[in-house]
This record gives structure tokens, sequence and C-alpha cells, in this order.
């Protein structure tokens, strides 16, 4: 901003020279009667350099600003960067998304946000903080405000204690699972590499957890469990250890289940995977209780696939139990149903019925795995359509294969 004054009659050249020096082709106009120079003397600078970086400059200093230095090689180096540092992108990108995110939420959030980052040691680090504890989402269950008194105070966990918690713990898990239990995998071939998903089970016991993250493999480091807030985040202590030491995330049982869908869906936003426990708390005598119509909410929203799983974990800790009865322990896992094929389950029924109608479709393919029958997908679509007939037809299902593979 500021003041344009035509360039008088004696400045023309040197301005000309500079101009065509830069714009070669504009020789073909610069002297029509009509061009002309300007010279715009600043009043006020308002630099806009990309998303989230703007702001007022002082006229003296964006006069002393010289040409980034790296202006004419970027291409070389954006293309190096996409084909040998690919991860480290990953990462960069993550550090805007997360500082984007936290500073939406306040400023006492994006301090405490500044201070973990000023923690951390080295790039390793970074990305287990940043995989740590999804972003910009406000957390649920938590404690009222403090009230001053020493047991209403939230428990703060320095990101390096959090850090090096979540490696003991992470290899105790594996060693436990590994070792301690005898804990066989079916159907690790149904697991999707190329999309972030939602993992429904059937909830017998508190091993569930562990064992579906164990089951997936690497796709499990991703997982975020959903949690009852009213039993792991009910005091200071409880939430102090499940948010910085573990992958849970607090859900409402009683009240808004909307609401608490809300949690879920910021997540698979954020390219997170969920575990789903659709009966809604876990069963005291082993037997699968009827999946609730939530899961059908959040993936008809989302416009996520599902990989339905059976655990048989209820003998070996049963709900009430403190110790091990059984150290044999399972995971089915069964065919991945994409976000494509639920959501045409779903087309010219009202969004109720869809959404019973999605959940229906994966609690059959649970019974299958509990059952040990093949799934035929294309047979629990057409019957899971006929509970919730509607007069628009529905394209046919594509077939999916389930024959269960290997056994660790």
């Amino acid at each position: 901003m500021g003041t344009a004054t035509r360039l008088a009659q004696g400045n023309l050249t040197a301005a000309r020279e500079t101009y065509l020096a830069r714009h070669p082709k504009a020789a073909y106009w610069v002297d029509f009667g009509d061009f002309a120079f300007w010279r715009l003397d600043l009043a006020d600078v308002y630099f806009v350099g990309g998303f989230a970086a703007m702001d007022w400059i002082e006229p003296g200093a964006y006069e002393a600003a010289r040409p980034d230095p790296l202006a004419d090689s970027a291409a070389g180096i954006i293309e190096h960067m996409n084909r040998d540092h690919a991860g480290a992108l990953v990462i960069f990108a993550a550090i805007s998304v997360n500082s984007f995110s936290f500073a939406a939420v306040g400023s006492g959030t994006r301090l405490s946000y500044l201070q973990a980052l000023a923690g951390l040691d080295d790039i390793r680090e970074l990305a287990d903080y940043l995989g740590r504890k999804p972003a910009g989402v406000e957390r649920r269950g938590a404690a009222p405000a403090a009230s001053g008194k020493s047991e209403d105070r939230e428990i703060v966990v320095p990101p390096l204690i959090a850090n090096l918690g979540r490696r003991g713990l992470t290899a105790a898990q594996k060693w436990f699972y590994n070792e301690v239990l005898h804990a066989e995998y079916q159907g690790r071939g149904h697991i999707p590499q190329h999309t972030h998903f939602i993992v429904a089970a059937n909830h017998a016991s508190h091993l569930d957890m562990g064992l579906v993250k164990m089951a997936l493999g690497p796709s499990g480091e991703n997982l975020v469990a959903l949690a009852a807030a009213d039993y792991f985040f009910d005091n200071r202590v409880k939430r102090a250890f499940f948010e910085n030491f573990t992958n849970l995330a607090p859900m409402e049982r009683k009240g808004s289940l909307r609401k608490s869908l809300e949690w879920a869906f910021n997540l698979l936003e954020q390219g997170y995977n969920i575990l789903l426990f659709p009966e809604g708390t876990r069963s005291r005598t082993g037997q699968m209780q009827r999946f609730q119509r939530g899961l059908g909410h959040l993936v008809l929203r989302a416009k996520v696939g599902v990989l339905p799983m059976y655990l048989d974990t209820h003998d070996a800790l049963p709900p009430g139990g403190w110790y091990l009865k059984s150290r044999d322990v399972s995971a089915v896992i069964g065919p991945f149903l994409s976000a494509e094929l639920l959501q045409r389950l779903g087309e010219g029924l009202p969004r109720s019925d869809a959404e019973r109608a999605v959940t229906r479709l994966v609690e059959r393919v649970v019974e299958d795995l509990r059952d040990g029958r093949k799934t035929r997908i294309e047979e629990e679509f057409a019957a899971v359509r006929g509970e919730h007939r509607s007069e628009r037809p529905v394209r046919d299902a594509v077939p999916v294969a389930s024959e269960r593979s290997e056994k660790t």
C-alpha cells in the first residue's frame, strides 16, 4: 500500500531495461502508447507467503529483503525430497497440521504443545510424539477445571517421560502377547494396506484391545481404541496414564451417542485406524451381544471401510477376573468391507435403516468368524438388504473373497 506515480520521461530508460531483462517477451508491447511505468512509494506492506504465513511488514524491512536464493533450484529440491525423503516430508506435514490445529484450540494448549516439542531430541522422538496423541481434538472425559485443590489438578507428564513410558509399555505388551499368552492370529491377509479403517470386534475381556493391536501388526501402530470414559478416564491418575502412555481415547457410554462418536469421526479424519466394540461393553458370558447401530452411523458419515474381527479371550480373562485363567487367545480377521460396499448397502433406505443395515452386515460377518463359516459377502449383502427392503433398486454387491489366511 502506498502512493503510485507515473515515472517521468528521464527515468524510463533504466526502468525499461530492468523490465525487459526480466520479461524479454514484453519487447512486443513495451513501447505501445498505452503502456507506462509507475513507481510505488510504500506506506504499509501486508505480506502473504502462503497458507498461515502472512503479516504486516515495515516498508524498510521489505525494501531491504533479498530474493530467495533457492528459488531457481526449488523444482530440483522438491523432486529430490519427494524421491529420497518421503518419510521426512510426512513428519514436516504433521508438524504443520499439529501446529495449526493446536493454535485453533487456544493459547494454553498451544503453549503445552510447543513445550512438548522443545523436550524432543531428534526426528525419531518427534515422529513418536506426533503419532502418540491425535491432534486438534478436544479431550473427552476430562475432569472439570481445577478448583485449586491438589487433588483436583490434572497430572502433567513431561513429554520425555511419556515417550519413554510408551516405548516401555509397547515392549512389555509385545512380550506379554507373544511370550506369556498363546496367541493365534488368522486372516491377516485381509488387512488393507491402502487405507485407514474401523476395526469392529466382539468384546469379552480386557485382553481384547492389546490382542487386536498385535493381530494388526504394523497397522496396529496407527490404531486408536475408543474406551469407556467412565471406566478408564474417571480420575486424574487414570487420565494421566491412559492419555500419555496408551492409544486409548475416551468415549462416553452415557448421554448423547452422536456426541461421543464425534471424537471417533475426528480421529478417522486424521487418518487413524479406529477400534470399536459395537456391543458397547464386555460380554459377561462370552456370548456375543447385538451390535449397536452407532457403528453404522460412523461408517456412513466418515465413508470408511470396516475390518471385522472375532476375538476369543473370555476364558482367559473374563470380566471380573484379576488373573489369567488360560493362556490361549485368538483373533480371527474377516474380509475387509469397503466403504463403497457399505455405502451401497444403505442406498435407498432411510438414514436410520441404512445405519442398522451396515451394522447388521458387520455383525453377521463377525458371527461367521465365530462359527468358523466361510463368509460370502454377496449372500450376506442380499440377506441384510432383505431385512431392510426398499423400493429403490440397489446394485449388486461385489463379491469379496473370505479365505482365512495364515496362522502365527
